[in-house]
Parts: structure tokens; sequence; C-alpha cells
């Protein structure tokens, strides 16, 4: 009789343990943006421009070349969010972001820039990936010095 209360105590203790856990990340994760990324090196004196907002595309880039896009950032809600940006992909090698691993503040927007450098002996081709922002409830607020 004992351990069918055992089990029985076990059962409950999972069931309650798993409500908690995923309401803690309901509450938590805000929101999962992705978006493509992309670019080409066809060339060292190869360059062309894709104006396309679908995804982050950087076009045509030459070897030791270089490449710019912004996206604006956009927090509609009543509290500060703590936004990650991650990128996957071979195109993620030559990627970086402005800024990352922040706060946007209750009803803000922020524009960052991403940034694709390449260097000399780069394999020509077509890179491409993914850039994936998570959104939180920001639980602290840090304050610039």
């Amino acid at each position: 009789m004992k351990n069918k209360y055992k089990l029985l105590f076990l059962i409950l203790l999972l069931i309650c343990g798993s409500i908690l856990i995923y309401s803690f990340f309901e509450w938590y994760i805000v929101d999962v943006q992705t978006t493509g990324v992309d670019f080409k090196v066809l060339g060292k004196n190869r360059a062309g421009f894709n104006l396309d907002v679908d995804a982050l595309h950087f076009g045509i880039i030459p070897p030791q070349g270089g490449a710019q896009r912004g996206i604006i950032l956009i927090n509609n809600h009543e509290f500060p969010v703590f936004l990650n940006i991650r990128a996957k992909g071979n195109a993620s090698d030559y990627l970086s972001v402005e800024k990352n691993n922040f706060v946007l503040d209750a009803n803000s927007t922020k524009s960052i820039l991403f940034f694709i450098e390449l260097p000399e002996d780069i394999n020509y081709g077509i890179y491409n990936g993914t850039v994936t922002i998570f959104s939180k409830r920001a639980l602290w607020r840090a304050v610039d010095i």
C-alpha cells in the first residue's frame, strides 16, 4: 500500500513540475523570429545589391569586401524584453551584429545593423543561413554607468 502512495505522489509531483516549467516558459519566452541570410561571392571585381526585404540579403560581395543591412526591432509589450540574436549556417561565419544580448524597453524600437566582412581567401559560391531573434521578458534592467 505504501508503494502505491509513493507512486501516486511521484506522478503528482511530476505533473505539477511539468505544469510549473511549462508556465514559466510560456510566460518568460515572448517571441521567436527567424529570417534567412544570404550572400554570394562570384569574383574579385563582382559586387551587386539585393534590396529584397524578405530576408537579410547582402547581395554579391567580392573577397575582402563587406556589406551591411539594418533591421528595426519593435517591442509592443508593456514590459521590457531581453533580446538574444543567434546565427546559423555557413553565412554565419562572416556575420556580425552591432548589438546583441540587450534589453529593449517597453513600447520602444531600436535599429541594429548586421555586417558581413569577407577574407581575401574566401571560396566563391553562395553562402546562406538563418538569424533567430529570441525575445524574453527582461527579469532585470541593466543600467549604463
